[in-house]
């Protein structure tokens, strides 16, 4: 008897291992979104650095809280205000407290270099 169980689990762990090895994904071009993706947090899709460049402006720092961020995937639509083809727009909705302690939601816009993931930021949304 435990031999025959023995057979088995041995008989499922090769054939799962079979599986997974005949299963590798060839190298192919990463796509736009999976790159733009990949500058955003996995958690919740933030920016930390479009952030960063927000915070410092703001009357309660402490109080920035990001509720949505933005990005344009498509490579067809023509980016106006993008420098060269790396970027692309990103908008970020935040709120946070002001001078008076309510809190106020914005929206700050910039652009994303999706290869090396860095913000410049075009409007903060407190002008």
């Amino acid at each position: 008897m435990l031999r025959l169980l023995a057979v088995i689990v041995w008989g499922a762990v090769a054939t799962s291992l079979l599986v997974a090895c005949g299963q590798e994904e060839p190298d192919r071009p990463r796509t736009v979104r999976e790159q733009i993706e990949d500058c955003l947090s996995s958690l919740d899709g933030h920016h930390s650095g479009f952030e960063d460049q927000i915070r410092p402006l703001l009357n309660d720092e402490g109080s920035m809280r990001t509720h949505e961020t933005y990005f344009n995937a498509s490579p067809d639509v023509s980016c106006t205000g993008c420098r060269g083809n790396n970027e692309t727009s990103i908008r970020m909705i935040y709120s946070a407290h002001n001078a008076f302690g309510a809190r106020i939601k914005k929206q700050a816009l910039g652009f994303l270099n999706y290869k090396t993931c860095r913000v410049r930021v075009t409007s903060t949304g407190l002008e």
